[in-house]
């Protein structure tokens, strides 16, 4: 994970460089859970003015391979860095706003994705 290979003054660095240098972007931890289909990629850029809907079809085009089309995807934010307050944010809250209640002491947003098959199945009755 992101948080065990570096050190609270190297996450901290690395935010402050990243919000300093791209100004409007919000810098975002993926983490997995136990569920998630295997995903490389786990430091996004997003835009501030960009809401977790817009966020989970990224990840969906990102990691198409990955996910079954009969999975739903949930976006989870870990408040404050804390895996033990997850929270289901607004959907048309801005990153922006999300990470100025919810970022870590590092000044990153954490975020985890929750997969849940949904779709697809037997509805009817069989004959």
């Amino acid at each position: 994970m992101f948080r065990e290979r570096y050190s609270l003054e190297q996450r901290q660095k690395l935010a402050d460089a990243i919000l300093q240098n791209q100004p409007g972007k919000i810098p975002v931890i993926l983490e997995k859970k136990r569920n998630s289909p295997n995903i490389d990629k786990y430091k996004f850029l997003v835009s501030g003015t960009s809401n977790i809907p817009k966020f989970i079809c990224n990840i969906r085009k990102e990691f198409d391979q990955n996910i079954k089309q009969e999975q739903a995807i949930y976006a989870l934010i870990i408040s404050k860095g804390n895996i033990s307050k997850c929270i289901s944010p607004c959907i048309n809250e801005t990153f922006n706003s999300i990470h100025d209640k919810h970022k870590c002491d590092d000044n990153f947003l954490y975020i985890t994705i929750v997969y849940e098959d949904c779709f697809g199945g037997f509805l009817g009755t069989k004959t």
